[in-house]
């Protein structure tokens, strides 16, 4: 069904509850996320690897920023076997809170794990 319209501006979303993507690859392990304040944001996890997964595996991560209503995203800048990436953005939405997700690909871009919610991080 979606995620319902609504015309009240203090809506909340429940971004905890979305779903980003989903499939067999496993997911990362003990995710860590750290707003470095130098206009990143660090991430860090175990590669959590099982049969269907590869070290070639690619992170996938959305920033999703609520005040802009828009969104940053990078795929394929770091593999599950580096287990730690450093996200730059755009220094226009520096003080500004930003929703993350991230998840493994595949090489191929033909699997993909579940996405995990790791929280809000002052950008």
């Amino acid at each position: 069904p979606g995620v319902p319209a609504t015309d009240e501006a203090d809506a909340e979303l429940n971004y905890a509850a979305m779903v980003l993507s989903d499939g067999k690859l496993s997911g990362p392990k003990s995710l860590q996320v750290i707003a470095a304040g130098n206009g990143s944001v660090e991430i860090a996890w175990e590669p959590n690897k099982r049969r269907f997964d590869s070290d070639r595996d690619e992170l996938m991560m959305l920033v999703y920023i609520p005040e802009k209503e828009g969104s940053e995203f990078r795929i394929g800048e770091a593999k599950r076997s580096d287990k730690k990436y450093t996200f730059s953005y755009r220094s226009e939405v520096a003080g500004l809170r930003g929703e993350v997700f991230v998840a493994f690909v595949s090489f191929d871009r033909k699997k993909a794990s579940r996405s995990e919610y790791l929280g809000s991080v002052i950008l």
